[in-house]
């Protein structure tokens, strides 16, 4: 000790950094002046790149909107020719239904015309046997 009782806190290194920065920009202004106009334009190209990034993922955040927007309208679509293919089953099971139905229909029809075609002979032949009858007694 020297006898001053006031001592200095130690240096740390990043002050020896800045007081070295310094010495440089005051030494060398114009090589300051380039390094400073770099930085600038780094930094112009960091917003510029910050900036189509941006817009990049505006661009890409339109474009998963809308593509769940189609996932939806295929979904409806869907669903809308699944219903169609069941109306179309329907139908077809219902068209059958109704042409089998026709048949029984038409065969019924056929039969009671056969009968009475039959009813119509038998009775006509009773009719002659009456007349017949008739014609013996008179």
């Amino acid at each position: 000790m020297n006898g001053n009782l006031n001592t200095t806190p130690p240096v740390s290194s990043s002050e020896i950094d800045a007081a070295l920065r310094l010495l440089a920009v005051l030494a060398s202004p114009q090589a300051t002046k380039g390094i400073l106009d770099a930085l600038a334009a780094q930094s112009a190209a960091l917003h510029q790149a910050t900036a189509d990034h941006a817009a990049e993922r505006d661009r890409l955040s339109k474009a998963q909107a809308r593509e769940a927007d189609l996932k939806k309208r295929e979904t409806a679509v869907a669903e809308k020719e699944a219903e169609v293919s069941r109306n179309q089953t329907q139908t077809a099971v219902a068209a059958d239904a109704v042409a089998a139905r026709e048949r029984q229909v038409s065969l019924r029809e056929d039969a009671a015309e056969k009968r009475h075609s039959e009813l119509a002979a038998a009775e006509q032949k009773l009719a002659d046997k009456a007349a017949a009858f008739r014609a013996a007694i008179a």
